[in-house]
């Protein structure tokens, strides 16, 4: 299986300071796989925050790129071809043994950049990581994917754990105890967390007034919008937007 699988190249980056990535479409498929700090990147029309442990598939020819900036970044990044060959991983997904893919990842480059190794060696490598990956993405996998993919497409929108269990046929209990063991953050957090990222990226690239993103993520009053946010950030959202374009216009 996967026979025609060859590594192309692969690093490991970590950003000093403010990092955005650049946006660009690419003729192999890569697997980004986040070891600290936060990664927001469009693929397509869709966007993903990935945090430490998440893994980010991008096809040829698929445009990505970062949607916002973020600091104290560090993920691997590998790139490969396997043609005529399907990969079923999900765009975005995170492992349940993330210490045995960051092992295999760190594997790979060390025979990728040591001398004596031949091609073989890598592609190998290149394959058991790739199953490894297909072979954690199970049912547990996929349930954490769909609950993000769903919180996603909320833009921010309220959203009730009870009826998010319900529409996926799974016991309230049962989905945020399989998430937290999966994600390692409170299913009620990320939601939030999730929430206030979208704000903040709409405070700095969207043009929108302060009441008018109030409305958008479904506030009922514009004073719990305020309240919502530097409760989250320690800042309000007009501070927020300041002191980013202060930094960018100085």
């Amino acid at each position: 299986m996967y026979e025609n699988l060859k590594f192309v190249c692969g690093g490991r980056f970590s950003s000093k300071g403010e990092w955005l990535h650049s946006e660009r479409t690419i003729d192999t498929t890569e697997l980004i796989i986040v070891t600290d700090g936060t990664v927001n990147m469009f693929v397509g029309e869709n966007e993903y925050l990935l945090n430490a442990g998440e893994v980010l598939k991008i096809l040829p020819g698929e445009r990505h790129g970062g949607t916002h900036p973020t600091s104290n970044v560090s993920f691997f990044w590998l790139h490969f071809t396997c043609v005529g060959a399907d990969i079923p991983l999900p765009t975005a997904s995170r492992p349940e043994n993330q210490d045995r893919v960051m092992l295999l990842a760190r594997e790979l480059l060390h025979y990728s950049e040591t001398e004596g190794y031949p091609d073989e060696c890598t592609d190998s490598m290149m394959r058991v990581l790739l199953f490894e990956l297909l072979h954690e993405s199970g049912e547990v996998g996929r349930l954490v994917y769909e609950i993000k993919e769903r919180v996603r497409r909320a833009k921010g929108k309220p959203i009730r754990i009870s009826a998010l269990a319900r529409e996926l046929g799974y016991n309230e209990d049962y989905l945020c105890r399989v998430f937290k063991k999966s994600a390692k953050v409170p299913l009620k957090q990320y939601i939030t967390d999730a929430r206030a990222e979208m704000i903040k990226r709409d405070l700095l690239v969207g043009g929108e007034s302060l009441t008018e993103l109030s409305d958008k993520y479904g506030f009922t009053e514009y004073k719990y919008f305020l309240k919502f946010f530097k409760y989250h950030t320690g800042i309000s959202p007009s501070s927020y937007r300041k002191t980013y374009y202060n930094l960018h216009t100085n």
